[in-house]
């Protein structure tokens, strides 16, 4: 259930920043989600979606994008993707928190728990697109 909080939040940021921008219309938003936040983007998006009706982004155009897990050990100094296993049960991806070439846990984690606005595309009466 944190989709909803998450989406709330963003809803809020969303309509703030536009209204702040002199925004008539919102047209599109763009969204960077990590694998790691464990968001599920389809649960996120109906809920972002939701939270626009009757606003000035209402019909915005929602575009998800997913951050894979980058690591850089701290051992062998590989860089690259977590692994990660599927449980079916659960239908989720669960990742193993330790470097893929020497089985290391002493790793950093450079990407893959952001949840990030990159754009919001807005329309001003006077301007045009902004």
């Amino acid at each position: 259930m944190h989709e909803f909080s998450t989406a709330i939040s963003i809803v809020e940021t969303v309509l703030k920043s536009s209204s702040t921008s002199g925004a008539t219309k919102v047209l599109s938003i763009q969204l960077e989600i990590g694998e790691l936040t464990f968001l599920n983007p389809e649960q996120l998006k109906f809920w972002i979606l939701e939270g626009f009706k009757k606003t000035l982004a209402e019909g915005a155009k929602l575009r998800i994008r997913r951050v894979k897990p980058h690591i850089i050990c701290n051992q062998c100094t590989f860089r690259g993707s977590l692994k990660l296993n599927s449980d079916p049960v659960y239908h989720f991806l669960l990742p193993v928190f330790a470097c893929p070439s020497c089985g290391s846990g002493d790793i950093s984690l450079r990407r893959g728990r952001e949840c990030r606005i990159r754009r919001i595309q807005i329309l001003k009466e006077d301007e045009g697109e902004a």
